[in-house]
């Protein structure tokens, strides 16, 4: 079972559609290597969930969410996951959130998820978030109106890692997809488990995300 590429989903968007457009993709790494969550958050204005809402429609779903749901599962069994939750929100400027979330998934589901365990760390490998998309223009050009980020939560301090970012605590990673110079995402904590699996999810979870593409569990675009 493969994924899409979150950066050619979102390039995709950019061709399907125009306007703002925010998203992050969150994974949550438990202590034991299992995928405490993982999913994908978008924020986007009504023109493009307009768009999104057409073309899922045309598609036969019920709903944008559905539709992503739907991506980031893709033949996924239903033995490498416990559950799956979206919604769909307007927002009180007229905007609207997408969210999309799988919870305990196993990611010996993904061709391209790595988790190795060790006495005292754990390594994470993701080798499916790029995708060869130079043809399809300059990402500054859209710096302004899109982010696209990855957001990786480990159980302990992050030692080793090529993200953009490190949160103060040391145990999150971040990186620009946009502007993403590595083919994989990697980092390497120590683990730290409390007793509670993958607990200590940042309160200010909800970044803005949008469109595209889902971390998850799909077939990967050709």
């Amino acid at each position: 079972m493969n994924r899409k590429s979150i950066a050619a989903m979102a390039v995709l968007g950019l061709v399907l559609v125009s306007g703002c457009l925010h998203m992050t993709a969150t994974v949550e790494v438990s202590p034991d290597g299992d995928l405490e969550t993982m999913g994908v958050e978008m924020e986007m204005n009504e023109l493009l969930y307009d768009e999104l809402e057409s073309n899922a429609q045309a598609d036969g779903y019920d709903s944008v969410a559905a539709m992503m749901e739907d991506e980031m599962l893709g033949d996924a069994d239903e033995e490498h996951y416990e559950e799956v939750s979206s919604s769909v929100d307007e927002l009180d400027n007229g905007d609207y959130r997408v969210s999309v979330s799988a919870h305990n998934v196993d990611p010996a589901g993904s061709d391209d998820i790595n988790v190795t365990v060790n006495d005292d760390t754990i390594e994470f490998e993701d080798s499916g978030i790029i995708d060869d998309t130079e043809d399809e223009g300059d990402p500054a050009e859209y710096e302004s109106e899109i982010t696209v980020e990855y957001e990786l939560i480990m159980p302990g301090e992050i030692q080793e890692h090529n993200a953009d970012e490190i949160s103060e605590d040391g145990t999150t990673a971040t990186w620009d997809l946009l502007n993403a110079d590595e083919e994989t995402v990697y980092a390497e904590s120590t683990i730290e488990d409390d007793g509670m699996p993958g607990f200590g999810i940042p309160a200010g979870l909800a970044a803005a995300l949008v469109v595209i593409g889902v971390l998850g569990l799909s077939t990967r675009s050709s």
